[in-house]
């Protein structure tokens, strides 16, 4: 081990186990070193050259389902992992990629450790993160409401907000409108 003298940081998402105690001896690798502003970051994760990640992902594709192992909960969404060819690959679920419905509380819905379904919506070469989903391993419930609702058609709701934007009106159960001020 090498002393550079000067404090690292190591995020969260790149730690192997959910808890690091003051003191304890972990191995990691530098993954951003910057002299000028005396700044390093770790990562507690294996890096993988971008060959290497081409190589474990050339039979993966957009719309593949996959398991994910949850590695952090955030505000913002899910860091996980998914096991290809042995080799966990870093992935991320956007908050936005949970539910068709609003979700607000991910730490009450989901914990270190779970595993789910996922599929998977993009592959990132260049952060070499798989970016998954939840929500679309069922269909859309929008298409319904196009459908239910089309262009033209009256309907007959509750007004729940009046604002400088507009008037925001509740058709159904879960199903707002908006009439936009002119």
């Amino acid at each position: 081990a090498t002393d550079f003298g000067i404090a690292g940081f190591l995020p969260q998402s790149h730690t192997l186990s959910g808890e690091i105690r003051l003191g304890q001896s972990i191995t990691v690798t530098v993954l951003e070193l910057n002299r000028k502003d005396n700044k390093i970051i770790f990562s507690q994760k294996p890096s993988l050259s971008d060959e290497d990640f081409a190589k474990l992902t050339k039979g993966l594709k957009e719309g593949d389902k996959v398991i994910a192992t949850i590695t952090n909960v955030s505000s913002f969404g899910l860091f996980a992992t998914v096991k290809v060819q042995d080799v966990s690959l870093e992935a991320f679920i956007h908050i936005s990629e949970i539910s068709w419905d609003k979700v607000t509380d991910l730490a009450s819905m989901f914990t270190v450790g779970q595993t789910d379904e996922t599929v998977i919506v993009r592959l990132d070469k260049e952060t070499q993160r798989v970016n998954l989903s939840i929500k679309r391993l069922t269909a859309d419930p929008f298409e319904t409401l196009v459908k239910k609702y089309p262009l033209e058609k009256k309907v007959t709701g509750t007004i729940t907000a009046i604002d400088e934007a507009g008037v925001t009106v509740l058709v159904e159960d879960d199903v707002e409108g908006f009439i936009k001020q002119e």
